[in-house]
């Protein structure tokens, strides 16, 4: 006879008590029941199924069988014990506990068992969100939920990578690196004349799987050094040189108008919170893969390029123009600051 238990909370945003919670009830049974409480109205940090994904992360780390439930209505402890025994047709209460740190929350059939915790009581959802970026109690696993995508984008030599790398050196976090300019010197020599149009889809794709997997090790803000606009801008911009330089054909046109409205798609699904637009009225510095300087008035017309792409796409976004290096960091961080 397996011991079974049943464990119930809102569960909006797992922090170090839940934690504790499933340890110490999972050392008291075989088997545990997680019921999800999720009625409309309730303000979530993530979906029911992100929620689910980050409970079985610890739940399997611990080594216990379990079960999720969605509990989609608002019900009183007996509505709640009537649901648990009809749904998992329990007929031998002895086998069952409810666990529980919160005296409000009784059965009258399944045994109640409070739990003596270690972690401070005062640690709850409403104590986080009075500051969430200073709390030191939210889940790591579920951090990942939390975090705030910053994109530092524009166009070549603005500064983007090294703000980014500062910024979130500055902040204590992660950050993702332009997956195109890796691409480009590991796979394709820094030759531009090696890009096609499908290499930008590459591009995107990889750009996505990177932030997602630096976002599971980030701490409250991940910080992404270009985002898919600036993917499509350059596969636009790649378009016109070749144009240019009588290199395009039917084929490459074909091509092109796949890779765009893949791009486009991507964008109209985009998860930034805060774009930062670096103006290029910086000193140009070439690195061996870009374009020779055509001078600020060339580059300025290609930043209000990237600015179009933006406002076709509705992604808001705020302009740093700043000539110094560290007025703009300055101002980077005041953005951050006043948005979270």
């Amino acid at each position: 006879m397996k011991k079974k238990g049943i464990l119930i909370g809102e569960f909006r945003l797992l922090h170090d008590l839940h934690k504790e919670v499933f340890m110490q009830s999972a050392g008291c049974v075989e088997v545990i029941h997680i019921g999800v409480i999720n009625y409309k109205g309730i303000k979530r940090y993530s979906n029911i199924r992100e929620l689910s994904i980050t409970i079985s992360k610890i739940l399997n780390d611990i080594g216990i069988e379990f079960y999720i439930h969605e509990i989609k209505e608002e019900l009183t402890n007996d509505e709640l014990e009537s649901y648990f025994i009809n749904k998992l047709k329990i007929e031998d209460y002895s086998e069952w506990t409810l666990f529980t740190d919160e005296s409000k929350r009784k059965f009258k059939k399944i045994k109640n068992e409070m739990l003596e915790l270690f972690s401070n009581k005062e640690i709850t959802v409403a104590n986080i969100e009075k500051n969430i970026y200073e709390s030191k109690h939210i889940a790591k696993e579920f951090m990942r939920y939390v975090n705030k995508k910053i994109v530092i984008s524009g166009t070549e030599s603005c500064g983007k990578t090294v703000m980014t790398k500062k910024v979130s050196s500055f902040l204590n976090t992660s950050f993702s690196e332009e997956y195109g300019r890796y691409h480009g010197r590991k796979f394709l020599g820094g030759n531009d004349s090696c890009f096609t149009p499908k290499e930008f889809v590459h591009i995107a794709m990889q750009q996505i799987l990177q932030d997602k997997k630096v976002n599971m090790y980030s701490r409250l803000f991940l910080l992404v050094d270009t985002d898919m606009v600036v993917t499509l801008n350059f596969l636009n911009k790649y378009r016109d040189e070749y144009i240019k330089n009588n290199n395009w054909s039917d084929d490459l046109e074909e091509e092109y108008i796949k890779a765009k409205d893949t791009l486009e798609t991507l964008i109209e699904n985009h998860d930034q919170d805060l774009t930062i637009l670096l103006k290029p009225n910086v000193k140009f510095v070439e690195d061996g893969i870009r374009w020779h300087d055509r001078g600020f008035e060339e580059r300025e017309k290609e930043f209000n390029e990237l600015k179009k792409l933006y406002d076709k796409f509705n992604i808001k976004y705020v302009v740093v123009d700043k000539k110094s290096y560290n007025e703009r960091f300055k101002e980077v961080i005041k953005h951050i600051k006043n948005n979270f």
